[in-house]
């Protein structure tokens, strides 16, 4: 004898899928605590807005319910808080680093007359570095000298003032500048 699917599902007669007998795989016959735990479809589809709601949507509407009201609680905690507080100083920090760093070197070569340029045959490079907030002391990382010189290029710092000056090690520079003069004679 076979079963009838919709035996045990409270609400079957306020169903319209029950009437097509489409529920023959939907988990609101099984017991409630059965269908929660379930991996069947629930099939309910009211017959109109007066009819009650199953069981199963109650019960899984009030678990989320509770879910979310447990996690409204955890968010309103004081270590969630803090966190997300320090976590949204990092971005913001972050974002204006970021900016200020692409605000400052976005196109600065053709903005302030600074950057790369060639000599002669383009052998013998200028690497020009505008220190616009400097006017009496600057400060070179050997780092930015040894970069130069691999892309065979003389440091020049020019100050706020307009002032400039050439660094480069003595025997790239010495070398630097007998290219330069066999180039001009």
């Amino acid at each position: 004898m076979i079963q009838d699917p919709m035996q045990g599902c409270p609400v079957s007669a306020f169903c319209l899928r029950h009437s097509f007998d489409v529920c023959s795989g939907c988990c609101g016959w099984l017991p409630l605590e059965d269908a929660e735990v379930s991996s069947d479809p629930l099939c309910y589809l009211p017959v109109d807005r007066r009819a009650p709601e199953h069981p199963l949507q109650t019960k899984r509407l009030a678990d989320r319910k509770a879910a979310l009201k447990v996690d409204k609680e955890r968010r309103r905690s004081k270590p969630f808080t803090d966190k997300s507080r320090l976590v949204r100083r990092a971005y913001k920090n972050e974002r204006q680093t970021r900016d200020a760093i692409v605000r400052a070197t976005h196109r600065s070569g053709a903005a302030n007359g600074d950057g790369d340029s060639r000599l002669g045959d383009g052998t013998v490079g200028i690497d020009d570095k505008l220190q616009s907030k400097s006017t009496h002391q600057f400060i070179v990382k050997v780092a930015e000298v040894e970069k130069a010189r691999a892309q065979g290029c003389i440091l020049v710092i020019t100050t706020g003032t307009g002032r400039k000056f050439a660094l480069a090690e003595l025997d790239f520079y010495l070398e630097s500048a007998s290219h330069i003069a066999e180039l001009t004679d």
